[in-house]
């Protein structure tokens, strides 16, 4: 009889976690769908778009740009050394 008891208390508790897992997954889904998180982006334009990243470090700070003009992309990146002043740079293009 214990052992019946518990198996049912096992059960439940396995229910009951499945029935809030799926609540917070359905909450979270509308969190992301009222953010713009998630979205499907395949139909966005980004035809002559630019894109920066900027990452500050110890000794160096580095800028990062990326340039959309039609099939062709322009990446930049801009290493400038905090100890000397002096900046650096790369360009890739195709």
């Amino acid at each position: 009889m214990r052992k019946i008891c518990i198996g049912i208390l096992l059960f439940g508790t396995t229910l009951g976690l499945k029935a809030q897992y799926g609540t917070l997954n359905q909450i979270l889904t509308r969190l992301e769908e009222r953010k713009g998180i998630n979205q499907h982006l395949e139909h966005e334009n980004i035809d002559n778009k630019k894109f920066i990243f900027i990452k500050d470090a110890e000794d160096h700070t580095e800028r990062d740009f990326i340039v959309i003009k039609g099939n062709q992309a322009t990446y930049v990146e801009v290493f400038d050394d905090k100890s000397t002043g002096q900046s650096s740079s790369n360009v890739f293009t195709g």
